[in-house]
Protein backbone atom coordinates (compact mmCIF):
# COMPACT_ATOMS: atom_id res chain seq x y z
CA UNK A 1 0.00 0.00 0.00
CA UNK A 2 1.29 3.48 -0.91
CA UNK A 3 1.57 6.15 1.73
CA UNK A 4 0.55 9.69 0.75
CA UNK A 5 2.29 12.69 2.40
CA UNK A 6 1.20 16.29 1.84
CA UNK A 7 4.34 18.26 0.82
CA UNK A 8 2.55 21.33 -0.54
CA UNK A 9 4.11 23.77 1.93
CA UNK A 10 7.61 22.44 1.15
CA UNK A 11 7.46 22.87 -2.64
CA UNK A 12 9.35 25.81 -4.15
CA UNK A 13 8.26 27.28 -7.50
CA UNK A 14 10.56 29.25 -9.80
CA UNK A 15 9.78 30.94 -13.12
CA UNK A 16 12.32 29.78 -15.71
CA UNK A 17 12.01 30.81 -19.39
CA UNK A 18 8.23 30.76 -19.55
CA UNK A 19 7.63 27.74 -17.35
CA UNK A 20 7.06 27.22 -13.66
CA UNK A 21 9.55 24.72 -12.23
CA UNK A 22 8.46 22.89 -9.08
CA UNK A 23 11.11 21.50 -6.75
CA UNK A 24 11.18 19.73 -3.42
CA UNK A 25 14.54 20.23 -1.79
CA UNK A 26 17.07 19.94 -4.61
CA UNK A 27 14.88 17.62 -6.71
CA UNK A 28 12.83 19.00 -9.62
CA UNK A 29 9.42 17.35 -9.37
CA UNK A 30 7.55 19.02 -12.23
CA UNK A 31 7.12 21.95 -14.55
CA UNK A 32 4.28 23.82 -16.21
CA UNK A 33 4.35 26.11 -19.25
CA UNK A 34 2.97 29.60 -18.51
CA UNK A 35 1.30 31.94 -20.96
CA UNK A 36 0.47 35.57 -20.32
CA UNK A 37 -3.12 35.06 -21.49
CA UNK A 38 -3.88 32.47 -18.82
CA UNK A 39 -1.91 33.97 -15.95
CA UNK A 40 -3.71 36.35 -13.58
CA UNK A 41 -1.19 38.85 -12.22
CA UNK A 42 -1.48 41.95 -10.10
CA UNK A 43 -1.74 45.06 -12.31
CA UNK A 44 1.79 46.07 -11.33
CA UNK A 45 3.35 42.88 -12.77
CA UNK A 46 3.71 41.67 -16.34
CA UNK A 47 4.85 38.42 -17.97
CA UNK A 48 6.72 39.05 -21.20
CA UNK A 49 8.70 36.50 -23.22
CA UNK A 50 8.86 34.10 -20.29
CA UNK A 51 10.19 36.74 -17.88
CA UNK A 52 8.32 38.41 -15.02
CA UNK A 53 8.58 42.20 -14.69
CA UNK A 54 7.44 44.59 -11.97
CA UNK A 55 5.96 47.83 -13.32
CA UNK A 56 6.51 51.02 -11.36
CA UNK A 57 6.21 54.70 -11.97
CA UNK A 58 9.36 56.75 -11.83
CA UNK A 59 9.30 58.99 -8.75
CA UNK A 60 9.10 62.68 -9.59
CA UNK A 61 12.42 64.47 -9.64
CA UNK A 62 13.00 66.48 -6.52
CA UNK A 63 13.08 70.23 -6.76
CA UNK A 64 14.43 70.61 -3.23
CA UNK A 65 16.12 73.85 -2.40
CA UNK A 66 19.89 73.91 -2.42
CA UNK A 67 21.56 74.22 0.98
CA UNK A 68 22.86 77.67 0.02
CA UNK A 69 19.48 79.12 -0.91
CA UNK A 70 17.46 81.14 1.58
CA UNK A 71 20.56 82.22 3.51
CA UNK A 72 18.83 85.20 5.06
CA UNK A 73 18.79 83.46 8.45
CA UNK A 74 22.59 83.84 8.70
CA UNK A 75 23.48 80.25 9.59
CA UNK A 76 24.65 79.06 6.16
Amino acid sequence: MQRKTNVTDQVKIKLDNGKLVFSLGSQVIGEMRVSGERLALSPTYQLENGQLYQLSTKPPTSTADSYVEHCDLGWC
